[in-house]
């Protein structure tokens, strides 16, 4: 029998029931695992949870919740060669997308049931480990300041109804870059582990998550018209032919200033995180993926 580790998040998204932990834990034990379940509400629990599953030798660790909850359970594998298999219980469930899974928690368990294992990179911001982008501008400006209630209550209708508010109120400062070493500029970065970005858009058509390279996104366009032009080429996948898009590889992003700038990871606010360093670790993290 093997041992897992379940820790579902009962913040994410539209709070699955009880009855959904219990059908995915049911399906996890007809395909041979003795699980364990760990509710969780914030990152640090979750983390702690994962590393202490490591320790007492456990054979895979699943998450059910958002890309938040799945960011960290990451955090609690890195460094160690337990699968990862994710449950998406969230508002997006980016990754999860990203590595053609079912979006609803059963569909996936029975899905990774059968499945298989692979390697999927992981970047670092600061030694924060993160799966999906690390990213300064409009949208870490609106992930800083999304209400949180609203999220759980209505899902992606609230983040875009909050994002037209914050795409009125922000003021769109320039950010100073480097890219391996190259200073440049920027009104918006975004720095991809995968491709998919804010749900099934791509923001970089060739991106792949197992290819041991950060792409970077540059968007030069200055203002709200700019701004709104970018992310509606973005929804129809014209956006890379745009004039004021630079989309390039990179080993280390140095984001240098200003100070006050918005960063995200994974949909998470950091405060205070300029300047900081954007990387690919090491070691990727082995996933769970359908067969």
């Amino acid at each position: 029998m093997r041992e897992a580790l379940l820790v579902h998040n009962v913040t994410a998204g539209r709070r699955e029931p009880k009855a959904t932990v219990a059908g995915v834990s049911a399906v996890l034990e007809a395909a041979g695992f003795e699980v364990e379940r760990c509710a969780v509400d914030h990152a640090g629990p979750a983390i702690e949870a994962v590393r202490g599953g490591v320790a007492r030798g456990v054979d895979a660790v699943f998450a059910m919740g958002g890309d938040g909850t799945v960011r960290d359970a990451a955090s609690g594998l890195y460094g160690s060669s337990v699968p990862l298999g994710i449950l998406p219980a969230g508002t997006t469930n980016v990754v999860a997308r990203a590595l053609g899974l079912p979006l609803a928690p059963l569909a996936a368990a029975r899905a990774l049931a059968e499945g298989r294992t692979r390697s999927m990179d992981v970047g670092l911001c600061d030694e924060r480990p993160f799966l999906m982008q690390a990213s300064a501008g409009f949208d870490a400006s609106l992930m800083a300041r999304v209400d949180r209630r609203l999220k759980e209550r209505f899902g992606r209708l609230s983040i875009a109804l909050q994002g037209f508010a914050q795409w009125w109120r922000y003021g769109y400062p320039e950010l100073e870059v480097r890219v391996d070493g190259r200073a440049t500029s920027a009104r918006q970065l975004v720095v991809c582990n995968i491709a998919e970005y804010g749900g099934s858009f791509r923001i970089v058509a060739s991106g792949r998550f197992d290819d041991r390279k950060l792409d970077v996104v540059l968007f030069h366009g200055r203002g709200r018209r700019a701004t709104l032009s970018f992310y509606a080429d973005l929804m129809r996948g014209a956006h890379e032919r745009r004039d004021d898009v630079e989309i390039t590889t990179a080993d280390v992003v140095e984001l240098v200033a200003p100070a006050s700038a918005d960063v995200q990871i994974d949909g998470d606010a950091l405060s205070g995180a300029v300047p900081a360093v954007v990387r690919l670790a090491p070691e990727p993290l082995r996933v769970m993926v359908p067969a």
